[in-house]
């Protein structure tokens, strides 16, 4: 109980919230085509990502001789230096507090460049309260929820659009899964340590970063923490590393194209969430009070569906193929119970 108020005092007290949610049905009447401001973002992004690796290298660099490193070299059974220096890294562009409980520099960074990356809807134009309003998660959010939880933005790279949480879960949660994988490789092999991994997240989406706080269980945000896992280990890659060790420091042998993470499946349209039955009940009467449901908006939905399924990105990832099999064992909820046609009632 003491920990419980502790943990309360300091939420209500900071400006800290546990995560971000979403709403991406109200970008159904934007474009998702891939046009030249789109590219530009996803450059923005593959830049500023870059540049984050390239400043880590360097701080790292100058900790070596001295052997104050942030990190240990080999700190797990089978783990190369490389990855060890790739654990640093992502470790450093993750969150500044707990995990993926919190916004994390990159998407703190995306917030804040609003000259550059367009948030839709835009800050200037529609308050936090007004959003919420016209959110399938609204008309209104109560005082502890709203401390607890952001309601986030959207925005469109390279054709997809998603919330800027998924950006913290992207190098946060993806942290959390490389060091998972990195720690249980050696005693279970890749195809387990990854399994384990994938079921870590499913976990934190139960509880603290899900159904206990949010009510919301996002399949999206668990693409987003595997994409930024896959991001670590191409650090590493066999044939095209990102990074490379020359004469005793590190340096990158490529740069990062941040496009190359994103998919489809980052969208919550796209990858419709689950929810508790209280919420689910909620977003029902949402989608209909907001027209989500009519025949121009299903037109709308179909068309985003056929728009992604022709990308060349649209085949499912390793983490969509595990949470099926744990959907089976009854350890993840069943996605296909929670489609935008059920909900909207036409099944």
């Amino acid at each position: 109980m003491k920990f419980i108020l502790i943990f309360l005092l300091v939420v209500f007290s900071t400006s800290v919230t546990l995560g971000g949610e979403t709403d991406q049905y109200i970008t159904l009447g934007q474009s998702t085509a891939s046009v030249p401001s789109d590219v530009t973002v996803s450059d923005l992004f593959s830049h500023y990502v870059n540049d984050q690796i390239g400043v880590h290298l360097e701080d790292i660099n100058s900790r070596i001789g001295r052997s104050i490193l942030p990190f240990r070299f080999n700190q797990f059974k089978g783990m190369s230096r490389c990855e060890s220096v790739a654990l640093g890294v992502i470790k450093r562009m993750g969150s500044t507090w707990y995990g993926a409980a919190l916004n994390a520099k990159i998407e703190v960074w995306a917030e804040n460049t609003h000259n550059l990356i367009k948030e839709f809807p835009d800050p200037a134009l529609v308050t936090t309260d007004d959003y919420i309003k016209v959110s399938i998660l609204g008309p209104k959010i109560n005082f502890v929820a709203k401390a607890l939880v952001a309601l986030d933005r959207s925005i469109n790279v390279d054709g997809v659009w998603f919330g800027t949480d998924k950006l913290s879960h992207f190098t946060s949660s993806g942290y959390i899964y490389y060091q998972h994988y990195l720690r249980h490789r050696a005693r279970l092999g890749d195809y387990k340590s990854k399994m384990n991994m994938v079921r870590k997240g499913i976990m934190f989406e139960y509880t603290i970063l899900g159904l206990q706080t949010t009510q919301i269980f996002s399949f999206a945000d668990l693409e987003a923490n595997y994409q930024g896992f896959q991001m670590a280990v191409d650090f590493c890659d066999e044939t095209s590393p990102i990074l490379k060790e020359q004469d005793g420091k590190w340096a990158m042998n490529r740069g990062v194209r941040f496009a190359d993470y994103v998919n489809p499946n980052w969208d919550e349209v796209y990858y419709q969430s689950s929810y508790t039955n209280g919420r689910r009940a909620k977003v029902e009467n949402n989608l209909r009070r907001l027209g989500h449901c009519k025949a121009f908006a299903r037109a709308k939905v179909n068309f985003r569906r056929e728009h992604y399924s022709s990308r060349d990105d649209s085949a499912d990832s390793f983490s969509v193929a595990a949470i099926r099999i744990f959907e089976g064992q009854g350890q993840a909820p069943v996605q296909s119970d929670f489609t935008y046609e059920k909900l909207c009632g036409f099944e």
